[in-house]
């Protein structure tokens, strides 16, 4: 006999009937409950909807069994038992983004399956909005849980656009000079041409070439032959050239000619001849120093555009964003999730200079996120090397620069007397009176001081 469904309460009834998305999150990110119109924004049957476990972090799907839900995980705020507030997303089924405000309201129940206060989380009741946000349109921040939203969503969109599941460090920011290399390779991507791309170690730009690659729509017969010239020589570089364009002439070659200033005057030589002789194929060079030593015949083929990357240092204003993008990353996959890093700690950021580029900002972030005990990435979280460096900036020596009293009081003494003969209308006589001194004297000083014209009277007294 068939099990009589119990009664649905009148809030649970309510949340039914509700035209606003409503769900629950339970203590291990998993969604028990979704009410009809949650279901239809989201473009799936509630029956595909429950049991999907979500996870913080804006990329499309990733490791989540959440899949494209997983823009449903509210803040890890909210699910350390603080009411917050913040959007959700989902991808329609055009491919759409779609993103809504909502309020996160935590419920009183711990996960059983640990003891341990940092993977303890609560269960979330998520109310949104009845429309959508704009396609542009930021949530107003108010407190730094809210702030780290806004940027949540500029990574959405910034993925939307460039079509990355995780972004490319480089192009992530809104500084000038992260806007102005973005237009460079978009117009690299659209051009199909041969490039030199320059930036320090770490600084992302063999992942930049990656990516031009992959968005150029190449089609499913492009190959792309990475080749780090630090590790072999000339001679190795073009027997793998040769073997990869005659393995299969009907697919298109793009070469990533990695570190390629390590190469020998010879090697070059040797390698621009190659290259020059072959049709259809691209070549896509990286080099870490700012000018390349390269010879003109690889120069010619390797760098029909060149773009440089920033170096991380000198991108601080971008430094939010990119750690986001990074405490995104960690928590792909991750049984604790974080919501983002805080104000003071991203001040110790901007103290640090970063000399492994982009990969050592991943790795810090990687391992503040695992001693992270709260929602929020603090200072003390931070590894010692990023902590010693705010120390470092407190005790940097002030600036002693020594005083020289005679031009000082010369300075002085040249604004006073520019000020009475101001005030006098130029009269020297009314001038010396202002300055409690005989028209000789002042005519000594106006001497001394340069400020003598050529028909002044004698300074006998």
């Amino acid at each position: 006999m068939a099990k009589k469904r119990s009664r649905k309460s009148p809030l649970e009834q309510q949340f039914d009937d509700a035209q606003a998305p409503i769900y629950l999150i339970d203590a291990s990110r998993a969604i028990v409950y979704a009410n009809v119109a949650l279901a239809d924004w989201v473009g799936l049957e509630i029956e595909d909807v429950l049991g999907r476990r979500v996870e913080y972090h804006s990329a499309p799907g990733g490791s989540s069994e959440g899949g494209l839900l997983t823009g449903l995980c509210p803040s890890p705020i909210a699910l350390r038992g603080e009411r917050t507030s913040g959007a959700i997303s989902c991808v329609d089924r055009n491919g759409r983004l779609r993103r809504r405000g909502a309020e996160f309201l935590p419920t009183p129940s711990v996960s059983e399956e640990s003891s341990d206060t940092r993977t303890s989380d609560s269960a979330v009741l998520v109310y949104a909005e009845l429309t959508d946000l704009g396609p542009t349109e930021l949530l107003p921040a108010q407190s730094e849980a809210e702030s780290v939203e806004r940027l949540r969503a500029q990574l959405q969109q910034f993925r939307r656009d460039q079509g990355q599941s995780l972004p490319v460090e480089c192009l992530l920011g809104e500084s000038n000079a992260t806007a102005k290399l973005r237009r460079q390779a978009a117009a690299l991507t659209a051009s199909g041409a041969n490039a030199l791309l320059v930036g320090p170690p770490g600084g992302g730009v063999e992942e930049l070439a990656s990516s031009i690659f992959q968005r150029s729509q190449p089609g499913a017969t492009a190959k792309l032959l990475p080749l780090d010239a630090a590790l072999l020589d000339a001679e190795q570089l073009s027997d793998a050239v040769r073997d990869a364009t005659a393995a299969d002439p009907s697919r298109s070659v793009t070469i990533l000619l990695q570190n390629v200033d390590a190469l020998t005057a010879e090697g070059q030589t040797t390698l621009a001849r190659l290259l020059g002789s072959l049709r259809d194929v691209r070549v896509l060079a990286t080099a870490s120093s700012e000018d390349p030593p390269l010879v003109n015949a690889l120069h010619t083929v390797v760098a029909t555009l060149t773009l440089h990357a920033v170096p991380l240092a000198d991108r601080k204003s971008d430094l939010p964003l990119l750690a986001q993008s990074c405490v995104e990353q960690a928590n792909i996959g991750a049984e604790r999730q974080i919501a983002g890093v805080s104000a003071a700690a991203l001040d110790q950021l901007a103290l640090y200079s970063w000399p492994g580029g982009f990969a050592e900002l991943r790795s810090v972030i990687a391992a503040a996120h695992l001693q992270a005990t709260s929602a929020m990435i603090e200072p003390s979280d931070l590894p010692m090397l990023v902590q010693q460096a705010t120390l470092a900036a407190e005790l940097a020596p002030r600036d002693r620069t020594p005083i020289v009293l005679d031009n000082y009081l010369a300075t002085i003494e040249r604004e006073l007397v520019e000020r009475a003969l101001e005030q006098s209308g130029g009269n020297k006589a009314e001038t010396a009176r202002l300055l409690g001194m005989t028209r000789p004297r002042l005519y000594r000083r106006l001497a001394r001081l340069g400020m003598l014209d050529a028909e002044a009277e004698p300074t006998d007294e």
